[in-house]
């Protein structure tokens, strides 16, 4: 059952098709693809973002980019945030995350941002896209590149990098689940 306002979309799934290698101590393999059970309306503030195909872990390095959440909007207020919540930052190189993150099993299946005072991602942002501006012969457009992992326990509004999952470290999974065609879409 699909619900809809001029400012939300409220979709319902029956399911959830989580990465079989996916390993929630290790955050290895942290997303899934989760099939929606209506087709987005034209009233609903909804738009279609592409996958990135042409990433590595050093490919959008310093890119501006962007990542919207409800998750909480602080250390202090712990709820989840009462409106959609929107950070711009940069990529930075994975190192500085693994400094700032002591323990933290940050890989090349993860990117990271740079960390902000009270900008972030926060507990309950999990999933959360990480989105980068592409143009491409004149032509702009959205591409997720990351999904929020990794949100710290010990308080998000202290300026540490964010941490999210590659989503083209994954790009063969989510082809193979959702017969997505990357090349349809360039």
């Amino acid at each position: 059952k699909a619900t809809a306002t001029p400012d939300v979309a409220a979709l319902q799934s029956s399911t959830a098709i989580i990465h079989p290698e996916f390993l929630r101590t290790f955050t290895k393999a942290d997303l899934a693809i989760i099939p929606i059970d209506a087709t987005i309306g034209a009233a609903a503030t909804a738009t279609a973002l592409l996958v990135s195909i042409d990433d590595t872990p050093s490919k959008y390095l310093a890119s501006r980019v962007s990542m919207s959440g409800w998750g909480y909007p602080n250390d202090v207020f712990k709820a989840p945030a009462p409106r959609l919540r929107q950070i711009s930052s940069r990529v930075v190189p994975n190192v500085v995350c693994k400094l700032a993150h002591l323990g933290k099993p940050i890989t090349g299946e993860h990117l990271c941002t740079a960390g902000l005072i009270n900008k972030g991602p926060c507990t309950g942002d999990s999933g959360a896209p990480l989105i980068v501006q592409s143009t491409v012969n004149f032509s702009r457009s959205l591409k997720v590149i990351g999904l929020a992992t990794l949100t710290p326990n010990d308080g998000c509004s202290r300026g540490r990098p964010g941490i999210f999952t590659r989503i083209g470290s994954y790009l063969r999974w989510i082809q193979t689940v959702t017969n997505y065609d990357p090349e349809r879409t360039r």
